[in-house]
């Protein structure tokens, strides 16, 4: 409860924190808890600001543009969740198929992807209460992708 508070503050680093804490408690059994945390979490990633190390805690300070994003899980995660998102990406399951991919898809910019994914998905988006978070995630990488392009003209030279 308290990182969607802190979400719907605009607080993300501190979102971030409380739903990585709810993944680190050891479990022998994924609770639905525990289920919703990994996916706010998944896509709250890439709303976190890099630039000012808000995250630095979880994040490398890598470039994005010398990585391929991915999202990233505390060491600590319990296993049965760790058994839930493999066995998921085996037998390509919806959700887990649409949370491992939105989040990382936004975070490098790649805006076309992000809107098939909401497109596609969105009644599960609006089921798990994420198409909101999920738009902003779509806002976050179409800045991504404006950042990326103004980068690159301001390192080509035009005359």
């Amino acid at each position: 409860l308290r990182g969607i508070v802190h979400m719907g503050c605009g607080d993300y680093a501190m979102a971030h924190r409380c739903w990585w804490t709810c993944l680190s408690v050891p479990a022998e059994i994924c609770s639905t808890i525990m289920i919703h945390a990994w996916k706010k979490l998944s896509l709250v990633q890439p709303l976190l600001d890099r630039s000012r190390g808000t995250n630095s805690l979880y994040h490398d300070k890598s470039s994005s543009s010398s990585r391929k994003a991915t999202s990233r899980f505390p060491a600590c995660m319990a296993k049965c969740m760790a058994r839930m998102l493999t066995s998921g990406k085996e037998s390509k399951d919806e959700a887990v198929m649409l949370y491992t991919q939105l989040g990382p898809a936004a975070e490098m910019g790649n805006v076309e992807l992000v809107r098939s994914l909401i497109q596609t998905h969105e009644s599960l988006l609006k089921k798990d209460g994420n198409y909101g978070l999920a738009l902003v995630c779509l806002k976050r990488a179409q800045g991504i992708q404006v950042w990326q392009v103004a980068r690159l003209f301001s390192i080509v030279s035009m005359t």
